[in-house]
């Protein structure tokens, strides 16, 4: 009996060892697990912060050339220093910076020639405060290999910052930085001046719309990634000041300024010139033409201003975008906020064949005559397809890519009997374009990308010109 006892004791004992021995681990496991914090001292002293404290955006690049635009505190002096892989001194020139009295930051500017496309280039931004000199953020950036006839861009618009959507917003970038494209091209909508929390519709002022700007760039990743891509932009409604906005828009000069000191680069010879006023540009690259367009600075009104014969981009715009197709005889993409055709008529719709008829169908009358094949790329509508343009209008069958929202407000959308079947994406999305031109040919793959693992849609296209 006195046996079994100390044998029940000692089994006892042993189960309590063990799960002291357990308890006593997993007390340690954790705390080898805990992170170390850095101590206030070592903060202090450590003169090298990560990189993206500052929204940067690399502008329109060709082989040799590049635009830096950086927000900036407006009380600091920063400097700028750009080395190659040698850690050679790459000399820039700058613009005068541009500010607003009533903000907090403002736009400098750089611009930088004679670069090799081949290299990578880095990008540090120094602080000279009280005796030490920090590094405040640094970013590497590259030019475009662009003689060669192909390339791979992606198209997005709608980009709003609503408390909606911060929980998708660096899902959705991350997801395009994994797409490693040559270059992006952001098709309006880019910032929400007049959202429905903070500036008023129709009469947001120079400042609401300077805030706006800073607050958007502050969250979306894109402007703090690490790695720059340049960035071609143009606008529509929300980030021209006011939904539905026109040339009547009371702001839109100061609109303008600030969008151009963000995005525009300096003419680069025969690669990228930009329009006499407005936000319009032209990109010559990848043996393809940009026409990056301004869909609202002499905007009439979308109602009763049909027979308007440049309703939509005013005759300015107009004359120079014909005459540089004319000049330029590849390949070309034209680029618009709102979409250029419309095949479901809508009250609260926006696209040029609608709101401004007379000006389209001149636009196809002269675009039917020239030799190159033309697409046509646009935003806007909050969801995503590609339309099958009749081959009457052009005299050969073009399509438009309509790439919408990367993260905005969602709706239904609507029918088109002109989509191609299987196109139609109603997610957050941006489209990735690989295009190949010759010169009466354009070929080209359009995929759709969002938040899922796979992509909504990827066909393949061919705008042949045989005129």
């Amino acid at each position: 009996m006195f046996s079994l006892l100390m044998k029940k004791h000692k089994i006892v004992f042993l189960l309590l060892a063990t799960m002291l021995s357990t308890v006593s681990c997993s007390h340690l496991t954790n705390k080898s697990s805990e992170p170390e914090f850095p101590s206030a001292t070592s903060v202090a002293q450590n003169k090298n912060y990560p990189p993206g404290y500052l929204p940067i955006i690399q502008g329109p690049t060709t082989d040799t050339k590049t635009t830096i635009a950086l927000m900036t505190p407006r009380l600091k002096k920063y400097s700028f220093q750009i080395t190659n892989s040698k850690k050679e001194t790459i000399p820039f020139t700058m613009a005068e910076p541009l500010s607003q009295e009533k903000v907090f930051w403002r736009v400098e500017k750089l611009f930088l020639s004679n670069l090799d496309p081949k290299e990578t280039y880095k990008l540090e931004v120094m602080d000279e405060f009280r005796g030490n000199k920090l590094i405040v953020d640094t970013r590497e950036f590259k030019t475009l290999n662009i003689n060669t006839n192909k390339t791979k861009f992606a198209l997005m618009s709608c980009m709003s910052d609503d408390y909606k959507f911060r929980p998708y917003i660096p899902r959705m970038w991350d997801q395009l930085k994994s797409k490693d494209v040559d270059f992006i091209i952001l098709d309006g909508d880019v910032v929400y001046i007049d959202g429905f929390e903070f500036a008023p519709r129709k009469t947001a002022t120079p400042t609401d719309i300077w805030q706006r700007y800073i607050d958007s760039f502050q969250i979306i990743s894109l402007y703090h990634w690490e790695k720059l891509k340049p960035i071609f932009a143009t606008w529509d409604d929300h980030d021209f000041g006011t939904n539905d906005g026109d040339a009547t828009f009371p702001s839109k000069k100061e609109s303008q300024i600030l969008f151009r000191q963000l995005f525009w680069g300096a003419e680069m010879d025969k690669n990228y010139k930009t329009g006499p006023e407005g936000v319009f540009a032209h990109a010559k690259i990848f043996g393809q033409n940009f026409y990056f367009m301004d869909d609202r600075s002499e905007r009439k009104p979308n109602k009763g201003f049909q027979n308007e014969k440049y309703g939509h981009w005013g005759k300015a715009q107009h004359e120079w975008l014909v005459a540089n197709l004319k000049n330029n005889p590849e390949p070309s993409w034209i680029i618009n906020g709102n979409q250029v055709f419309n095949f479901k008529v809508l009250e609260f719709k926006e696209a040029m064949q609608m709101n401004h008829s007379s000006e389209f169908d001149l636009l196809m009358s002269e675009l039917k005559t020239l030799p190159q094949p033309i697409g046509f790329l646009s935003g806007d509508v909050h969801f995503t397809e590609i339309t099958a343009t009749p081959k009457e209008l052009l005299g050969y069958e073009s399509f438009e890519i309509t790439s919408s929202s990367m993260h905005s407000y969602h709706g239904n959308g609507w029918d088109n009997n002109k989509r191609v079947p299987g196109t139609f994406v109603n997610e957050f999305n941006f489209v990735v374009i690989e295009s190949s031109a010759s010169s009466k040919q354009m070929d080209f793959k359009a995929t759709s990308w969002g938040l899922a693992k796979d992509p909504y849609f990827s066909k393949t296209f061919t705008i042949l010109n045989q005129q």
